[in-house]
């Protein structure tokens, strides 16, 4: 039976309902998506300096059809991804182009339901790549939400890198405590903070640069049991992940 996984940038969890309004419909909250504002070096390396996301699978995917989810914040929609060019790769190194394709700018509302992307067609894939080639007009680069079908049976997913950072926190859920460990491999320090959902900000931490990955204790132990958006920064790239304390 054909299976269908859902790719949320933000790794929003699926019984929270601060990402989602429903199965198909996306919020307008700037915190659901990904946002790069400077280029950096592509994995594959014929694109040199530019704004993309790399989906590392941890094994290989048949993939089938896509549904993308645009930048959706309403004052930011011109951020939104434009046209795109889609690589595919078995070990991150060496890359095949499958193509472009056209998004249309999102509504900025949140009964928005996403477009439908390019059926991949049985294409099989341990890492997948999407490039932009330019956005709706916008200073940054955004995308909140990407699906794709399946064509067989695949464990989880694991891994979302972006231009500079990826960052992992573990256990989520979080009962007493947690971990942090974040990835660069781009210079300049780094910052984290962990707000509600309402974006008031209730710990904040400058970790300065570090050498490729850190480890760090995440301070929940003092925060209320709800949802917070934890949102790692380096210069001008930033990225977003959702806890939830119990």
């Amino acid at each position: 039976m054909k299976r269908i996984i859902t790719l949320i940038i933000t790794l929003a969890l699926y019984f929270t309902a601060t990402a989602q309004c429903d199965v198909d419909r996306h919020s307008t909250t700037w915190f659901d998506g990904w946002t790069a504002c400077s280029p950096a070096m592509n994995p594959n390396t014929v694109r040199g300096n530019s704004y993309w996301i790399q989906y590392d699978f941890g094994e290989t995917y048949t993939l089938e059809q896509m549904h993308f989810w645009n930048f959706n914040d309403p004052a930011h929609k011109s951020n939104g991804l434009k046209n795109i060019v889609i690589d595919y790769s078995m070990n991150g190194v060496t890359w095949t182009e499958w193509g472009t394709h056209l998004l249309l700018q999102a509504p900025g509302i949140s009964t928005y339901e996403g477009i439908s992307g390019p059926d991949l067609d049985g294409l099989q894939a341990k890492y997948l790549l999407i490039t932009a080639i330019d956005n709706w007009g916008g200073d940054c680069y955004g995308l909140s939400e990407l699906k794709i079908d399946l064509g067989n049976s695949i464990s989880t997913i694991t891994t979302l890198n972006t231009n500079c950072l990826n960052a992992e926190i573990y256990p989520n859920p979080i009962l007493n405590q947690a971990a942090m460990v974040i990835g660069t491999i781009c210079p300049g320090s780094i910052s984290y903070t962990i707000s509600t959902v309402l974006g008031t900000p209730v710990h904040s931490e400058n970790l300065g640069t570090i050498d490729n990955k850190l480890k760090i204790a995440l301070p929940v132990e003092d925060l209320a049991p709800g949802v917070y958006i934890v949102t790692i920064t380096q210069l001008s790239s930033s990225i977003t992940k959702q806890i939830v304390v119990l």
